[in-house]
């Protein structure tokens, strides 16, 4: 059993622009003080600006280096690259102990360029790694969201370079204020807002994905290898469409519907959310997307439509 005390903070992830769910850690702040309040308050952003001028917190920076059954790099929101970042301390600061290895997938570490040159970058153990135990800070495990860690390290290369853009969408202490327009900064599942609830130059849509061979990843947790043509794609995302205009009902109905559709054909990470994205803005999304979703009127479906991403149905409902 884990001590009483320990912080808790997360990250609400996307990978290109489409959020693929929460990753929920908890901080050792028994075992390495020092460490855990670093990266607690680069969740909250609580500490303002660096000696860079960048805000010192997590949120819009990106996971630049991932590698697929090793681990998953970020923090660096001054560069982006890996060769950024900084602690709440001022610049680097000393290891603190090594006293928790490196035993299991979901340990947060700290990286460093060398002893005692910890800033605010760290990584995410996808498997063992014991050969960076006495060389990396351990200081926290993901409690929550292993199935999201998962989606995000098949963004990875064995060369480290990503193939999609996972980035931090919002990060805070638990049951701290989200600064999202959707969810709420709970890390349990919280529900869309109501309807209405929409500022102006915001959509709410859901959307079913159904990605093909061609496109930038063709790999889902509904089919690990796809191999269907972008022509099969839009003809099944076409008979979805014809069965769910078919059906004479009611708003509330009809998005219950798509909702139930998204969670049994979608590729996307939303599919279990019902292909519910939440809330957002302008230069949020990929273009032909964006545009169709602000496009439609309230209740309007689309017509199947293209990203680099593969085909996608689109109904908007704020």
């Amino acid at each position: 059993m884990a001590p009483k005390g320990r912080p808790r903070v997360y990250f609400d992830m996307a990978i290109d622009g489409y959020p693929v769910g929460k990753l929920v850690f908890e901080l050792y702040a028994d075992v390495v003080p020092k460490t855990a309040e670093n990266f607690r308050c680069l969740c909250t952003g609580e500490k303002g600006r660096g000696r860079s001028g960048k805000q010192l917190h997590f949120m819009g920076s990106n996971f630049h280096r991932i590698i697929p059954g090793f681990m998953c790099q970020g923090g660096d929101f001054t560069a982006g690259n890996g060769t950024g970042g900084e602690s709440i301390y001022g610049g680097k600061f000393a290891d603190e102990n090594f006293k928790e290895e490196h035993t299991k997938a979901g340990q947060l570490s700290m990286a460093n360029s060398g002893p005692n040159t910890n800033g605010s970058q760290f990584f995410i153990c996808t498997g063992k790694t014991p050969h960076l135990d006495g060389k990396h800070v351990v200081f926290g495990e993901l409690i929550e969201g292993m199935e999201v860690l998962r989606e995000i390290e098949k963004e990875g290369t064995p060369s480290g370079k990503t193939t999609g853009k996972v980035t931090i969408r919002d990060c805070n202490e638990v049951g701290g204020k989200s600064r999202l327009p959707g969810p709420t900064a709970e890390h349990e599942s919280a529900p869309a807002k109501r309807m209405g609830d929409c500022s102006e130059g915001e959509v709410r849509v859901m959307h079913i994905l159904r990605k093909h061979k061609d496109c930038r990843k063709p790999s889902s947790a509904r089919e690990k290898v796809i191999t269907c043509s972008l022509d099969q794609a839009k003809r099944h995302l076409t008979g979805l469409r014809e069965k769910l205009a078919e059906s004479d009902t009611d708003f509330e109905t009809l998005m219950a519907k798509f909702g139930e559709m998204a969670k049994e054909h979608s590729d996307c990470g939303t599919s279990k959310k019902g292909g519910d994205l939440g809330i957002f803005g302008r230069g949020r999304m990929q273009k032909p997307f964006e545009d169709t979703s602000f496009a439609l009127a309230v209740g309007e479906m689309s017509r199947v439509i293209e990203t680099e991403s593969g085909a996608h149905l689109i109904f908007r409902v704020q």
